[in-house]
């Protein structure tokens, strides 16, 4: 859902999302490029506190991501690792 949101969002605009906590541990082909392009992008994925959610029914463990795009002065193929849309199901790069 991020990647998809990176393509709808204007060059230079901030992208705040909550994920579920596994993209900082998974060592699958996706996560390990996901992680590659947002710190590529300058992003970063902080843990959040163990329970933040548990209030509202749930203990997943999550995390908070922030990543600004590219700016339209730098070219997005400079910024990001190039995935496999198909892969993703989303149309590529945004």
């Amino acid at each position: 859902h991020v990647e998809h949101a990176l393509a709808f969002l204007r060059p230079g605009g901030t992208l705040v999302a909550v994920m579920a906590g596994g993209i900082l541990f998974r060592r699958d082909r996706k996560s390990e490029q996901f992680r590659a392009m947002i710190s590529a992008m300058g992003g970063e994925i902080s843990p959040l506190p163990d329970g933040s959610f548990a209030k509202s029914g749930t203990d997943v463990r999550t995390v908070l991501l922030r990543v600004r795009k590219p700016s339209a002065a730098v070219a997005a193929e400079d910024a990001r690792v190039e995935l496999d849309a198909a892969e993703y199901g989303v149309g590529g790069p945004g």
